[in-house]
């Protein structure tokens, strides 16, 4: 055999080995990443303490959703699942102020680039955010991952805007994106993240200003209402509870007695395995609550 076709014959094998290598994320179909993603969110409370998650199930829901949309950028799914799966990282996993920015920050370009392929795949005629509501939900229709997106999308520029500061959100319109999100995935879908459509509303207008000209839809007692529905489309979510109550102390003195009793329910609840850290974190926080009410 002569020189050139040992180079050769080294070369194919070199090629080979490298196939052979790669991991399992590189050479699996999108779907397959897909469900490795789902695998590992599954396991995303392994390891916790209290109601801190540990970094590492996590991360490899982050890794097999960002390889399934790069794999294919027109996946929703995929898309709107790293969203989700960022959002845990950046609340339950990570204390640093700037790395949760910088991670809210991917989110929130991961969800414009979800904006712009909505746009596109629905032939809207204008920028979504710019749309009545009832005019996105005509175009794009009775859509769960459109709907999916919308929430975790809100989710993630939100947390972006709370680690900006409040001149960076206000030149970026966060506020409106965020009640366009609410407004639009109400009509498509309420039971997205148990009521989560109504809750976000409700939290909207509970936290938001209500500034002439800017705000002048926030409205007090919708902070209680939205809330309220959200509770009958998932009654045993701790986090609608927790909300409720919050709104409660503050917009309804006269109403303490069932606001101090929803936070004592929240406390009492056993947590859904599904939703471990995050049912732990919301109990944290009621029981903060009654210690500060004096309970």
């Amino acid at each position: 055999m002569n020189h050139v076709c040992i180079n050769r014959l080294a070369t194919v094998l070199l090629m080979f080995f490298c196939l052979c290598t790669m991991s399992g994320q590189a050479l699996a179909e999108p779907g397959e990443l897909i469900a490795s993603g789902d695998a590992a969110w599954a396991m995303r409370s392994q390891g916790h303490v209290g109601s801190r998650a540990a970094d590492a199930p996590i991360q490899k829901a982050i890794d097999a959703y960002a390889a399934a949309l790069e794999a294919e950028p027109e996946n929703l799914e995929a898309r709107w699942k790293l969203l989700r799966a960022l959002h845990f990282k950046g609340e339950y996993v990570l204390h640093d102020r700037q790395q949760r920015h910088d991670l809210f920050a991917r989110g929130k370009d991961i969800a414009e680039a979800g904006r712009l392929q909505i746009e596109r795949e629905h032939s809207l005629p204008r920028n979504l955010y710019k749309m009545k509501p009832a005019d996105v939900f005509s175009a794009v229709g009775d859509n769960p991952a459109v709907a999916e997106w919308c929430f975790w999308s809100s989710a993630n520029w939100g947390l972006w805007a709370q680690n900006s500061g409040r001149l960076a959100s206000l030149f970026a319109g966060v506020v409106s994106k965020i009640h366009q999100f609410a407004e639009v995935m109400v009509l498509m879908d309420a039971s997205v993240e148990e009521g989560g459509s109504h809750r976000l509303r409700g939290r909207l207008h509970f936290r938001v200003p209500k500034i002439p000209f800017f705000t002048g839809w926030v409205d007090r007692d919708r902070a209680i209402s939205e809330i309220r529905l959200s509770l009958q489309i998932a009654p045993d979510s701790l986090l609608s509870q927790l909300y409720l109550a919050e709104a409660l102390l503050k917009f309804r003195d006269s109403d303490n007695v069932e606001a101090i009793g929803l936070l004592r329910q929240v406390a009492a609840s056993e947590v859904s395995p599904k939703r471990l850290v995050e049912d732990l974190r919301t109990q944290e926080i009621a029981r903060e609550l009654l210690t500060s009410l004096g309970y």
